[in-house]
């Protein structure tokens, strides 16, 4: 796969009204959240809801490398080389899938921290750590993928079967409320 052409081709269901800091605020928070879920998901392996949990894995971790993809584009980081680096890393070494949950709760708190420093605490973006943790965050996803039966790149591809699917004109601001009135 030409991870360029998937960020370009993800890239338009992103929201690019948003600022810079916006939207990093917006991608860093949909990698946390997004992993959140990932572990889950993966925590329900061997429960009864095992079989919807483990269709639902290859959306989920295509939904984080979207995110990921976008932190990349408005960070200035070039997303392409990291992607390869991590799918060589996750080939290299074989990792537990408990090993690969904690460094994907890792790498994606460390893409928060530095979000919430350069965001909140008015430090410089620091390019380089933030792209050393989404190349971990890719390495971890990987390695996932590949425990689970199925590749980095199908999650990749499906997620942007299901960005058609949601957003066939590509990203539209919500209008009205999504707060129930009286709520």
């Amino acid at each position: 796969m030409d991870y360029r052409e998937y960020q370009t081709a993800a890239g338009r269901t992103a929201n690019r009204q948003l600022s810079q800091r916006e939207a990093l605020a917006n991608w860093s928070i949909g990698v946390g959240g997004e992993t959140g879920k990932l572990q889950r998901m993966i925590g329900e392996i061997g429960s009864p809801s095992a079989p919807a949990a483990m269709e639902g894995l290859p959306s989920k971790i295509g939904d984080i490398g979207w995110y990921s993809a976008m932190l990349c584009l408005d960070a200035g980081v070039d997303f392409e080389p990291l992607v390869r680096q991590g799918l060589e890393a996750a080939a290299a070494e074989r990792r537990s899938l408990s090993e690969l949950i904690i460094d994907l709760g890792g790498a994606s708190g460390e893409i928060l921290e530095i979000i919430k420093h350069h965001l909140f605490h008015r430090t410089e973006l620091w390019p380089a750590l933030l792209a050393q943790n989404v190349e971990k965050l890719v390495a971890a996803l990987a390695g996932l993928c590949a425990a689970l039966g199925f590749s980095f790149d199908s999650a990749l591809e499906r997620n942007l079967q299901d960005l058609a699917e949601r957003y066939p004109h590509g990203f539209r601001p919500l209008t009205g409320s999504l707060i129930a009135p009286g709520a």
